[in-house]
């Protein structure tokens, strides 16, 4: 039924577990829909297979503004899959990929194809556990692939961004460079974690 409908703008099937027998099915549909412009597969229970099965089709898509893949586990696997056709289109304004277990791995995965999305203006990537443990201690990957900056010269243990923007540089002995507070400072477009430590470097007792 959905390939005699060309002319579609909007197709919202969220939550209608197609899973990936589905997601091949629905591939030769929107074969048809080149005037797509918001497509809404969330809640479907895709995984990597069925991302797999899309992932053609989505980069032959050039009027798509619109993507939501929200809650469907994608995992690594299903971001690396995600990664191609995305690599690919430069004309999305809008992409959800909220609750799909996405990792460090998996976050690096989208975030190096990211730039090739000159259009995008919406990235909703909420829920998902983009945090790596090192050293016994929290700190924010980057989801562009960058590494961790190392923290050893920082007294007060402040942490990196997901974005691979370290926090503001510190002089030895632990002041801080630039006018602000050690109390108010921000390294980064995320909130960093709360520096430890008391004001000046000094450690806790």
């Amino acid at each position: 039924a959905l390939q005699s409908l060309p002319s579609l703008r909007v197709l919202e099937l969220d939550f209608n577990v197609l899973g990936k027998a589905g997601a091949g099915a629905l591939s030769k549909a929107l074969e048809r829909m080149v005037g797509l412009e918001t497509l809404n597969l969330a809640g479907n229970g895709l995984e990597r297979q069925g991302v797999e099965s899309i992932n053609l089709v989505l980069e032959k898509m050039t009027a798509l503004k619109h993507l939501n893949l929200q809650e469907n586990m994608l995992g690594k696997g299903g971001a690396a899959a995600l990664a191609i056709p995305l690599s690919r289109m430069y004309w999305l304004q809008k992409l959800e990929l909220g609750y799909n277990n996405l990792r460090k791995q998996g976050g690096e995965e989208i975030g190096q194809v990211l730039r090739a999305c000159t259009s995008l203006k919406t990235l909703d990537l909420s829920s998902n556990h983009l945090l790596m443990l090192q050293e016994g201690k929290a700190r924010r990957g980057s989801l562009f692939g960058g590494k961790s900056r190392a923290h050893s010269a920082d007294p007060g243990g402040r942490r990196g961004s997901m974005f691979g923007f370290g926090a503001s540089k510190v002089k030895e002995g632990g002041a801080e460079s630039g006018p602000e507070s050690t109390e108010n400072r921000r390294g980064s477009v995320f909130n960093l974690l709360s520096r430890r430590g008391t004001e000046g470097g000094g450690t806790r007792k």
